[in-house]
């Protein structure tokens, strides 16, 4: 709605040629569809290049702003580099790289696996049961982002989230 007050309220014309515009796509469909598959190739090419590369900055703006800093005090807090090294050997009681004896069994259903549809809620789970509460915020931010991702991407009633912005 707000669109049609700005076009309604330009001076010049404009307002004049997109509805003639508008009606000629509008009759050109209605008496020859098949015409309309350029256009819509255009169109749709340059809002998959627009969505994609939009929501590639916002999701790359909010970690910038939310991981990088909740990173930054997680390591401030722990009084603790991100990465240890040592050259003759791996001092006693130290947390680094160490050898992972992993097996089959972590893969496989526990108690504690949700159905699909939850998963992302495990994730924060384990960030809960880690004690890593500070990352909580910026996870369900990342996490609510993603899932806007895939509606606007995968759904019929994808136009209709643009209207909330």
């Amino acid at each position: 709605m707000g669109a049609f007050k700005t076009f309604i309220l330009l001076e010049g014309g404009v307002s004049q040629l997109l509805l003639v515009a508008g009606l000629a796509f509008l009759a050109t469909t209605l008496v020859a569809p098949g015409l309309m598959i350029y256009p819509h190739r255009v169109m749709k090419g340059i809002a998959t290049f627009v969505g994609t590369n939009l929501f590639k900055a916002i999701l790359t703006v909010v970690y910038f702003l939310t991981i990088l800093p909740a990173g930054l005090v997680y390591q401030k807090k722990n009084n603790h580099e991100p990465f240890y090294s040592w050259s003759l050997g791996k001092p006693a009681r130290i947390e680094g790289w160490t050898d992972k004896v992993a097996s089959d069994e972590n893969g496989k259903a526990t108690e504690y696996s949700l159905p699909g549809w939850l998963q992302p809620l495990s994730v924060v789970i384990y960030f809960a049961r880690n004690s890593q509460l500070l990352f909580l915020p910026c996870l369900v931010v990342l996490l609510m982002l993603g899932l806007i991702g895939v509606f606007v991407q995968s759904s019929a009633l994808a136009p209709f989230i643009y209207t909330l912005f």
